[in-house]
């Protein structure tokens, strides 16, 4: 039962339309435990097969915190019924999406390219 409801889960995702995923613009507060950054942007998420990529000019030492997720989830409302978990890195941070229907967490990992701060390029993709 668990498997099946990933696997729709997945089938919803494969079946998604990229109109039904894009964002004309976005205002994002990244939190660290100093200072709050906001953002706005024109971002636009093109949804091919598992790949999302989201284009987002990002200020520079932007860190994004479990307290974040709410944010995330407006990024991303497909994400919004889940359980979310956060982890940091320094090139990337990984969201550990879980919920009890599914089989298995699906792991969306957002990596910082090597463009200038100022203009970082965030790309996202559900791991398979």
């Amino acid at each position: 039962m668990a498997r099946k409801a990933g696997d729709a889960y997945r089938q919803m995702m494969l079946n998604a339309t990229p109109a039904s995923l894009f964002l004309s613009s976005v205002r994002l507060h990244f939190l660290d435990d100093q200072q709050a950054y906001t953002y706005f942007q024109d971002t636009q998420i093109r949804y091919s097969r598992k790949e999302l990529d989201v284009v987002t000019f990002v200020h520079r030492n932007a860190v994004l915190l479990q307290r974040d997720v709410d944010l995330l989830k407006q990024l991303f409302p497909f994400l919004a019924p889940y359980a979310c978990h956060v982890a940091q890195a320094p090139t990337h941070f990984t969201v550990t999406i879980s919920h009890p229907q599914m089989a298995t967490p699906v792991a969306l990992t957002v990596r910082l390219s090597a463009e200038p701060a100022s203009t970082a390029y965030y790309r996202a993709f559900l791991a398979s």
